[in-house]
């Protein structure tokens, strides 16, 4: 396993880089930097991140005293380096594999990630929050620091902590990290209009400005000088390019939903896409080259990009809005408020469904779903295959009221649409892109002499033909893209019990409800018995007792 040296020491923790005489802090910069080099990473872009932050990250250790002072990093892939110096070098090499360490700060973890920062911009508003509390306590003795990149500073939160920072004069040391970049280059007046000080200004928060951020002799006389109050040090950084972004595949959900909007876009040029800093991460460089000033990225700040379409209907225009659905969960509220409240009839594209992972529990798609169908008046898609996708596109750029297209990640291909109904006893409901484990577990039941119907269950507006249909079958299985609770499953036999149907023997397959871990699909899918190995199993133990109801 990998050993971090520098200067001729191996360091192992904050305290082993302070032994280190502070005119070789920078050589320990350069150390660190080619030892993250030398690790075998599954995504360069977020190894990226973290070289650029190197010396940043060897000054701030160098000077604070972590855990007893507060630091965080924020988006948290800018924390490999971080993970080194605090005693996490020999597990490196397994980073983002489902034993091995987060690609993000996870308490967890260690007592040196103070918070977790999978999801941008949220470290301001607790690093606040922690020293309010020391405040109260008396405590006077403690730093706070957070590191975050200027693509952070564009989301709504960011601004909301910064005010409260500077109302209670909160001692918070904020080391803005700017590279120009977050995913794609940072969006929004502040950053573009080089509006910082005049915004720190206001805010009441002090500001330093042209700071060099590979210089860490700079670094630490900066951060030594704003120990009693806020400040915000604007350290200027070198981009590390270490991949481009590509084209999405062919026949890949990504590369079939471009290429529709496309075709729309072309043909009606009142369609619109609104994206949350997701350009290069959702493959749609294509489309902004082709309608700069339609295809709006409003940077991070997915609450803004719902309200946004809202104003953009409203006026006219047919918006499309993108969004992962990890950041669904941020703009809820718009979504309610300003969308389904008045029924306005906004597209939306919910990208990353499912199990995203070695992203990790930050980042699967596991919570949309059953927020979704609660919500009055929402039509959703779940296409199983992408080639299966233009059709649900169509029918929900047409629609009079909201419309929600879900897909997988892009990684997801070669997905099988089955839908096989005949005379058994048993059915299993899926529902996106889970064919090919839906036609291998019918397989390897066959196999058993067990029969299995596979239902495909495509558009939540027919739940009426779905649920007429399972009134046939003595055992149905649901097949969760998600949580074995309170996802489609729920949904369905509410409807059943609305319609005074009477309800079969259910069998729910899907993940518990508990936080999920980082890791390949394959792992976390063995990891947690949802394999298609392991439903097979589940479905013979079920079908062999379905005389209980439910289960």
């Amino acid at each position: 396993m990998p050993v971090f040296k520098a200067c001729g020491q191996v360091i192992n923790s904050p305290d082993d880089l302070k032994n280190i005489p502070e005119s070789l802090w920078p050589d320990v910069a350069d150390a660190l930097r080619n030892f993250l080099l030398s690790l075998k990473v599954d995504k360069p872009a977020h190894l990226a991140s973290s070289l650029t932050a190197t010396e940043i990250t060897v000054a701030v250790h160098a000077v604070l005293n972590s855990p007893q002072d507060r630091i965080a990093f924020d988006v948290g892939h800018q924390a490999y380096a971080h993970k080194v110096l605090t005693g996490r070098a020999e597990r490196m090499e397994e980073l983002r594999t489902i034993n091995g360490p987060s690609g993000f700060l996870w308490p967890e973890e260690s007592p040196h990630d103070i918070l977790v920062t999978g999801h941008s911009s949220t470290s301001l508003s607790v690093i606040a929050g922690m020293a309010y509390a020391d405040m109260l306590a008396g405590k006077k003795d403690i730093r706070y620091a957070v590191v975050i990149g200027d693509g952070a500073l564009t989301a709504g939160v960011a601004y909301e902590a910064l005010n409260t920072i500077g109302q209670y004069q909160l001692p918070v040391t904020i080391i803005l990290n700017d590279n120009d970049y977050s995913i794609d280059p940072t969006m929004g007046a502040v950053h573009l209009k080089g509006g910082y000080e005049s915004l720190m200004k206001a805010m009441h928060i002090g500001y330093r400005k042209n700071i060099n951020g590979h210089d860490v002799p700079m670094l630490c006389e900066a951060i030594r000088s704003c120990a009693a109050q806020p400040m915000m040090l604007h350290c200027h950084t070198r981009r590390e390019i270490l991949s481009e972004s590509k084209p999405a595949k062919k026949g890949t959900f990504t590369h079939t939903v471009n290429n529709y909007l496309f075709e729309k876009m072309t043909e009606d040029e009142s369609v619109v896409l609104v994206t949350p800093a997701m350009i290069s991460g959702a493959g749609w460089g294509a489309l902004k080259r082709a309608f700069p000033t339609r295809v709006i990225d409003v940077g991070i700040a997915e609450q803004n990009a719902v309200a946004f379409c809202a104003g953009l209907i409203k006026s006219g225009m047919k918006p499309v809005c993108h969004l992962y659905s990890s950041f669904f969960q941020r703009a809820l509220d718009q979504f309610i408020h300003d969308i389904a409240l008045e029924g306005l009839p906004v597209t939306f594209l919910i990208d990353r469904v499912g199990l995203v992972g070695e992203d990790g529990p930050t980042h699967h798609g596991l919570y949309d779903l059953n927020v979704l169908l609660s919500i009055p008046g929402v039509r959703i898609f779940f296409p199983t295959t992408a080639e299966r996708t233009p059709v649900a596109l169509a029918k929900a750029m047409s629609e009079t009221h909201i419309s929600v297209v879900r897909y997988p990640r892009d990684g997801v291909m070669g997905n099988q649409h089955v839908h096989q109904i005949s005379n058994n006893d048993n059915v299993m409901v899926y529902y996106g892109a889970q064919g090919r484990k839906a036609e291998e577990v019918k397989h390897r039941l066959s196999e058993k002499n067990i029969g299995l119907d596979v239902y495909a269950f495509e558009d939540s507006a027919e739940i009426v033909a779905l649920t007429q249909a399972l009134t046939s079958y003595k055992n149905v299985i649901f097949l969760e893209e998600g949580f074995a609770s309170f996802g489609l499953c729920e949904w369905v036999l509410s409807n059943m019990l609305k319609g005074g149907l009477n309800l079969p023997n259910v069998l729910r397959v899907g993940l518990p409800h508990e936080i999920i871990k980082h890791g390949s699909l394959k792992d976390i899918e063995l990891y947690y018995g949802i394999n298609s190995h392991s439903v097979v199993n589940k479905i013979s133990s079920f079908v062999g007792n379905s005389a209980s109801k439910c289960n």
